[in-house]
């Protein structure tokens, strides 16, 4: 068959299971995947410059989505509190990969890249599970701690993709970047959102913004997957009405995104280790919920609450798969990481769906751990500490550069 054959055949087969997939509650990302590696089984060239072009943009779209999806009102008021379970989260699921380590006798680089891959909640799928099922201020919470979430991973990714990494001239051409995107957005996507009625014109304007601030990348030597996210920061800060262009944007970022799982399907290799994949994504989701649920606990809320909240933040994120094949792409020795990414997504997207679905029956098994424990004094302690422990900023900050030493001397 021809190249138009196999890709049209490709797309079919993408397009079927993954409506299948969705009607089960699981992420059709798994669905792409398979469709990718089917049409690379066909002789379907991946290398190509159309294939490369549409993977350049979708990760740089996704990017710059993620970025503008940042509610910085709402990070700013639970700034101390979403900080504290980010490091808290990372802490602990740092722990338990560097045990799997041991076990799976992975590499430093494996390790801290399967940690960010293992922590790093679906923004998008945590939103749609979250809306109009949590209270509004654990919705806002869960959003805030994402952001970070977010954010910390495309810091891993940009110190993967630049070749001399120095952590001063990240933090200055960074600093730069917000402001070059937020006047970038004034100039380019603002006077668009305003004036234009037309979708198309929104849409070209944040595509010709992208490119744009690409190229300014290469001049600030910062990586374009990170600019790209400054510039939908800039422009979450510069617009009146972020979420628009997010509505605008999204149809193009899920096609493009389409044909990127396409590329990572060619590099998924079948074999019987993917029991092994399954357990390890097990470990990861159930420690995800974990840290998070405790870390919120810890914050000064209801342990109930606490927990229900986490059932929210058990789906990881497809950018792991984005990291984790980056990555891989760039020659480092990181397949099982990049093939557990892939599993950890079908995995835990089936999982947050069906336990999201079954709350109140989960909650009450959570609720009878809770009274035979007799964890109600211990609970009620809890909320007074965090009471207190988020009142004063410098607990807060002497918690933060403790975790800080902790994570330096781990890494040394």
């Amino acid at each position: 068959m021809n190249t138009n054959s196999v890709l049209t055949l490709t797309l079919v087969i993408a397009t079927f299971s993954g409506l299948l997939l969705r009607r089960v509650g699981v992420s059709p990302v798994l669905a792409y995947l398979i469709s990718g590696l089917v049409g690379e089984m066909l002789g379907l060239n991946y290398n190509s410059q159309e294939f490369q072009f549409i993977s350049f943009l979708a990760v740089n779209l996704l990017s710059f989505e993620m970025g503008i999806s940042v509610n910085l009102v709402d990070l700013k008021s639970l700034f101390k509190k979403a900080v504290f379970i980010v490091i808290f989260e990372f802490l602990v699921v740092f722990s338990i990969v560097s045990l799997l380590s041991l076990v799976l006798r992975l590499s430093f680089i494996q390790t801290l890249l399967l940690t960010v891959v293992g922590f790093n909640t679906s923004t998008s799928i945590a939103f749609k599970l979250s809306e109009g099922k949590l209270d509004k201020n654990d919705f806002k919470l869960i959003l805030s701690v994402s952001s970070l979430e977010d954010t910390l991973a495309f810091i891993a990714l940009g110190i993967i993709t630049t070749h001399d990494f120095n952590i001063f001239n990240i933090i200055i051409t960074s600093l730069s970047s917000l402001a070059l995107g937020y006047m970038i957005s004034k100039i380019l996507i603002n006077p668009t959102l305003e004036y234009s009625k037309s979708e198309e014109s929104v849409i070209l304007s944040s595509v010709a913004s992208i490119f744009l601030f690409n190229l300014l990348s290469n001049v600030l030597n910062l990586p374009s997957t990170l600019a790209n996210f400054l510039l939908g920061i800039g422009a979450s800060t510069a617009s009146v009405n972020p979420e628009k262009i997010i509505s605008y944007m999204k149809p193009l970022v899920d096609f493009t995104l389409i044909f990127f799982f396409f590329i990572a399907g060619s590099y998924l290799k079948l074999s019987g280790f993917i029991v092994y994949y399954v357990l390890i994504s097990l470990v990861l989701v159930l420690t995800k919920f974990i840290a998070f649920s405790t870390a919120y606990w810890f914050s000064g809320v209801d342990f109930l609450r606490a927990y229900r909240t986490g059932l929210y933040m058990t789906s990881l994120s497809e950018f792991g798969i984005v990291i984790s094949l980056t990555a891989l792409q760039l020659g480092l020795p990181v397949a099982i990481v990049y093939n557990v990414s892939t599993v950890l997504v079908a995995t835990s997207s089936t999982i947050a769906s069906f336990v999201t679905s079954r709350a109140q029956s989960v909650i009450k098994v959570i609720s009878k751990i809770y009274q035979k424990g007799k964890l109600d004094n211990i609970d009620n302690l809890i909320k007074k500490l965090g009471h207190i422990t988020f009142r004063y900023p410098e607990i807060v900050t002497t918690l933060l550069k403790f975790s800080i030493t902790s994570i330096v001397l781990s890494f040394s």
